[in-house]
């Protein structure tokens, strides 16, 4: 897992589109009241719903842990890796 600390949540979101799938990287909880104005301890909703809707945005899951908002790239909904034993089908 990666740290990284963008400026602003434009750079935030440039970094986690460009993220490869399954990757994993972090901000901190200053990198968090920086981006969102919100302390990461406090349950403010207007920064929770920011970071929620660009990990969304980006296909990334979050959670918050440790003082870190940690992403996780997820893969494309739509591509489900075959299995060995799978058979070609054809209509």
């Amino acid at each position: 897992m990666q740290i990284i600390t963008p400026e602003t949540l434009e750079a935030l979101g440039s970094a986690l589109t460009s993220l490869p799938v399954g990757e994993t990287v972090y901000i901190t909880a200053d990198d968090f009241k920086t981006l969102t104005g919100d302390d990461l301890t406090d349950f403010a909703p207007e920064g929770r719903f920011m970071i929620g809707n660009l990990s969304a945005r980006t296909k990334c899951t979050v959670v918050t842990r440790d003082e870190r908002v940690i992403f996780t790239k997820n893969p494309h909904p739509n591509f489900r890796p075959h299995t060995a034993d799978e058979a070609p089908h054809f209509s």
